[in-house]
């Protein structure tokens, strides 16, 4: 998925998400979204609210891109389940968003933030470190060096 490109501002979800976090079909979640937005915004409004995804033949389908008021608005006629992870979502899109503050005058926020950055960055590279072994397997049987015939790679990679 793609990210949408979009007129309305701060974060949204897309009618793709919300498809997915609701089980239900994409094709039916745009039906519901397109009759919310006539009805909220008129239909001359559809526009800023249009986005665009890639689906799994890498085709551009088209979608919306909701913000918050809107989203909450359409999930409230699913079932309780779905609200909650909607609600769920939501909190995880504002809390990335929400930076505090960095004040460049006092030391203490600066060493704060990067001692935050040092964490992230170790983490980073001690998964990069467990990782390759896995990588340079896989590109050994990519590059097809090592000892491996075409159908022992195949049996592996099943």
């Amino acid at each position: 998925m793609t990210t949408p490109t979009l007129i309305v501002a701060g974060p949204t979800m897309t009618t793709v998400e919300i498809a997915m976090l609701t089980g239900k079909r994409h094709k039916n979640v745009m039906r519901d979204t397109r009759q919310l937005l006539e009805e909220l915004h008129g239909a001359g409004n559809l526009l800023k609210f249009e986005a665009t995804y890639r689906n799994g033949q890498n085709k551009e389908q088209p979608a919306f891109a909701l913000p918050y008021r809107e989203t909450v608005i359409l999930v409230s006629g699913y079932n309780l389940q779905i609200r909650a992870k909607i609600i769920d979502r939501w909190q995880e899109l504002e809390k990335a968003t929400k930076a505090p503050p960095l004040n460049l005058n006092d030391p203490a926020s600066l060493r704060t933030a990067l001692l935050g950055y040092t964490e992230k960055v170790l983490q980073l590279e001690a998964t990069v470190a467990e990782q390759a072994p896995k990588v340079e397997g896989f590109e050994r049987i990519a590059d097809g060096h090592g000892a491996l015939t075409t159908g022992t790679r195949a049996g592996m990679l099943q």
